[in-house]
């Protein structure tokens, strides 16, 4: 027999083990592949750059004008506390004025009622709780 034959009839009856043996050799490819990208992509590379000419003008411009305008709200600041202060105290005198007429009332109320009371004369929003139904009756 032919040496040739022999081998196609020992590949045919073996075909698992031709399947394992190509099966191996395209496994130790991939893997040949891949670490040797691995080697290449961890080999550092140098890259230099050239410095960007940055324009600082418009930034110090901006900073200058938010300084002017820091300024002037300070001194804005300033101004609406003191008149903060100033009305505050206005207040406090209205409400001293206020208090004053309220006891002012009530004494010439009084009076009125010690004056007038022989005459029957007497102001209704002086005595709220008093009972006007008597005097109204009388027709005087």
């Amino acid at each position: 027999m032919n040496p040739q034959y022999n081998f196609l009839l020992w590949a045919k009856s073996n075909y698992k083990y031709w399947f394992t043996v190509v099966y191996l050799c395209i496994a130790f490819v991939a893997v040949a592949v891949l670490v040797y990208n691995s080697y290449n992509t961890k080999t550092p590379q140098v890259i230099t750059q050239q410095p960007q000419v940055v324009d600082l003008e418009p930034l110090k411009q901006q900073i200058s004008s938010l300084e002017k305008q820091l300024e002037q709200h300070a001194k804005d600041q300033k101004r609406l506390e003191s008149t903060n202060e100033s009305l505050t105290s206005t207040v406090k005198q209205l409400e001293r004025r206020a208090q004053a007429q309220l006891e002012y009332s009530k004494r010439i109320c009084e009076y009125i009622l010690v004056i007038t009371v022989d005459k029957k004369i007497l102001p209704r929003q002086c005595l709220p709780e008093y009972k006007w139904h008597r005097e109204e009756g009388n027709g005087n």
